[in-house]
């Protein structure tokens, strides 16, 4: 194991290709948790027709994990449309209004990186800055459910 004072004598090569590799390490966990995430399926579909709007089907960490998968199909260069759909599809009102609850407000900025600009902008705003056409209107037609106003 390296200690501080060994890592000291290591000279600029020995030391960027140790950061390197701990950087790749790093990486491979965050994908492979990020993967493993991406493979739950929470589709669920109500049992009762009264009851669609009322119960939530999913749990607070499930509608997180939703929101992040939005989030992401939505963040950076290019929207992964069809993510969106298969994620919120088969949610019931009071699901879809947990999931809108967990996206929160990240900001913002016509569809880059969001790290640092923009303002903080609801899940709607991410969809109608995002999504146009057919696809717009599909997920407006999902989220009608949810009784949250937007259409």
């Amino acid at each position: 194991m390296l200690s501080v004072k060994k890592l000291s004598k290591l000279n600029y090569q020995n030391k960027i290709i140790i950061a390197v590799v701990v950087l790749l390490i790093v990486l491979f966990i965050y994908f492979l948790k990020k993967k493993d995430v991406d493979k739950i399926d929470f589709k669920t579909k109500p049992t009762d027709g009264s009851q669609k709007n009322s119960v939530s089907t999913i749990t607070d960490t499930q509608a997180r994990t939703i929101a992040r998968r939005l989030f992401d199909a939505m963040d950076r260069l290019g929207t992964d449309e069809p993510a969106i759909i298969r994620n919120t599809e088969n949610l019931n009102g009071a699901s879809l209004q947990k999931v809108y609850i967990a996206f929160k407000k990240p900001k913002y900025w016509a569809g880059e990186e969001s790290g640092l600009f923009g303002p903080p902008t609801d899940l709607f705003g991410w969809f109608e800055g995002e999504l146009g056409g057919k696809d717009l209107t599909d997920v407006k037609s999902i989220w009608r459910k949810s009784n949250l106003g937007w259409l």
